[in-house]
């Protein structure tokens, strides 16, 4: 498979890309993959999308009223026992704004806004390290994306991949010491992993399928990852050393977006099996696969909170793609947003009690803070030019 077919590789996460050239996030085929919310085409997960970069309305980031479901038969709210945090926190996103694409960081209520990284070139799904002190992120400056480390402070940047394919969707390791990444250097899309200095390069994955979406668990011992190789999207297990590789789900479809819970002991899925895209979750040895979300809307993007107890998810339910909650034991989900915009990358904040987001609401891509306790929410970016790809800083 030829690197332009690899396109459904830059998709590793709706986390929202930039302009049309970098990385959506895979969903199973019907899933945003980009900032202007368009869909793959169905051959291949995700695939490259565009942002439309239409001025917004230029209001000050703000408090912007409850998004709470009056009208959800649902059960007891999954949301409602949410933690309250102290302070605002951290949100590093990209930006693919004229003259100045780049990484930046905001606090969690708008204020402080700060260029990190600002070479000329294409941005993507930064990804800090766990500690807090450091971002990953990845940068088309060429001919190919690579993946870069800068500090929090945006000092210091380094290059980490200096091959001539595409690398890209960065993960760091528990204890910071490594990243995991995508890389389509062999004209196949396969699984590394490289220290933060570009040290000790080693590849994990040999398939000739696509291998896609590294996650960490949360003991630094295995990587969960994507793989089309029998006709179909599984996820599948191999450990740091990349030895001991598994297939955790075997049904027909795809299956994607793999993410651990807290413990190690599952991991939450979007799979497109049952004529649409639900949210499952199955065990880290493969056994007791369970089906969470049945609507027959697309729901996918599925993001643990740091309690293990919930899984915030995309859901295209309602002619538009809005932000769901779902209790993990209980099955119970709870609609947190309402707007007709479309919302996709969700992230949780460190303590659980928030969820950054990118929506459209305004007339381009921005991101958004949401309360959970009180629905409340806040437009934390209100550059004309499209905002993506949120993650919050680990401790606040």
């Amino acid at each position: 498979m030829g690197l332009v077919a690899l396109a459904g590789f830059f998709l590793l996460r709706d986390r929202g890309s930039g302009d049309g050239q970098g990385q959506g996030q895979a969903t199973a085929s019907s899933g945003p993959s980009g900032p202007d919310g368009d869909g793959g085409d169905g051959s291949t997960p995700g695939g490259p999308t565009g942002a439309d970069g239409t001025a917004v309305s230029g209001k000050e980031p703000g408090a912007t009223g409850s998004t709470g479901d009056p009208t959800s038969t649902t059960g007891a709210d999954p949301a409602a026992p949410a933690p309250s945090e102290g302070g605002v926190g951290v949100l590093a996103f990209a930006s693919n704004r004229p003259q100045a694409d780049g990484i930046f960081a905001v606090n969690g209520d708008g204020t402080d806004e700060r260029r990190l990284a600002m070479a000329p070139g294409q941005y993507f799904t930064p990804a800090w390290s766990p500690d807090g002190t450091r971002l990953a992120f990845v940068s088309r400056r060429g001919g190919n994306t690579d993946v870069f480390v800068v500090a929090a402070d945006g000092s210091g940047e380094q290059r980490v991949t200096t091959n001539g394919g595409e690398d890209g969707a960065p993960a760091w390791s528990p204890d910071g010491t490594a990243i995991a990444l995508v890389s389509g250097r062999a004209d196949n899309a396969d699984i590394f992993v490289v220290g933060p200095d570009g040290k000790g390069e080693r590849r994990l994955t040999t398939d000739p399928g696509e291998d896609l979406d590294p996650a960490w668990s949360p003991d630094g011992t295995r990587i969960a990852f994507a793989s089309r190789r029998d006709g179909n999207t599984d996820i599948f297990v191999v450990g740091a050393d990349g030895k001991g590789e598994r297939r955790l789900t075997t049904q027909g479809g795809e299956d994607l977006d793999p993410n651990w819970s807290p413990d190690g002991a599952r991991v939450a899925f979007a799979s497109r099996r049952n004529g649409n895209t639900d949210i499952f979750v199955v065990g880290a040895d493969g056994k007791g696969e369970r089906r969470l979300t049945t609507d027959p809307g697309e729901d996918f993007d599925p993001a643990w909170s740091s309690d293990g107890t919930r899984i915030a998810f995309v859901a295209g339910r309602n002619r538009n793609r809005d932000l769901y909650v779902v209790d993990v034991n209980a099955g119970r989900e709870q609609r947190i947003t309402t707007n007709p915009g479309e919302e996709s990358s969700p992230a949780w904040s460190p303590g659980g009690g928030r969820l950054a987001y990118v929506s459209d609401r305004d007339g381009n891509r921005e991101i958004y803070v949401v309360q959970l306790a009180s629905r409340d929410e806040r437009r934390v970016t209100t550059h004309p030019a499209a905002d993506y790809d949120p993650a919050w800083r680990p401790g606040g």
